[in-house]
């Protein structure tokens, strides 16, 4: 079984859960919060070359459910050299108590150069993930993710914690595996 149909009958599982969780079925009130910043450092191994660059995200709430957000990615090395920028919106919403289920979709611009290779191409990203509070400064995530750029599809997951110093202020660290590009991710996230 391929990737893509791996996505393809996760998203099929979750999203008519979400549905009924979203229509107050079993729906909990939400443990995190959704509106915040984020300033990232990203060291990935991309088929044989050592890549790492930094990353930002913004995401804001604008009801219980739904929320916007925009992320945008710098990462280089050997040669190899690429921007990409991400915008769109999601939903979330509490699975137990303790647990928060949400999904994302998204619009993606990238812009890619290897040696005489070079493109400047769009698609859109889908990405379903749990966040879970396991202690009252600790977090605990995953997700999976799928991105289809231009006749170039790519699907992964990241696995994750974040320690929160304060209600406001998280330090997190996470290992993503995207197709044949994996490695780790450090970030520092605030809400507002």
């Amino acid at each position: 079984m391929n990737k893509k149909t791996i996505a393809a009958v996760l998203a099929a599982l979750i999203l008519p859960t979400a549905a009924i969780a979203a229509d107050g079925a079993f729906a909990a009130d939400k443990n995190l919060k959704y509106t915040f910043g984020e300033l990232g450092y990203n060291d990935l191994d991309a088929g044989g070359a050592s890549i790492d660059g930094l990353s930002v995200e913004g995401s804001y709430e604008f009801t219980d459910l739904f929320f916007g957000f925009a992320s945008f990615s710098d990462i280089g090395g050997d040669g190899y050299d690429s921007t990409t920028l991400t915008f769109g919106a999601g939903a979330a919403i509490g699975l137990t108590d303790k647990v928060d289920g949400y999904g994302k979709i998204g619009i993606v611009q990238n812009d890619t150069s290897s040696g005489a290779f070079d493109a400047d191409d769009s698609g859109f990203a889908l990405e379903f993930g749990v966040r879970s509070l396991v202690a009252q400064n600790i977090e605990v995530f995953g997700d999976i993710q799928y991105v289809d750029i231009y006749e170039d599809s790519e699907t992964g997951f990241e696995l994750g914690g974040r320690y929160w110093m304060n209600s406001d202020l998280g330090f997190s660290v996470a290992y993503t595996d995207v197709d044949d590009t994996d490695g780790l991710m450090l970030a520092a996230r605030y809400h507002f």
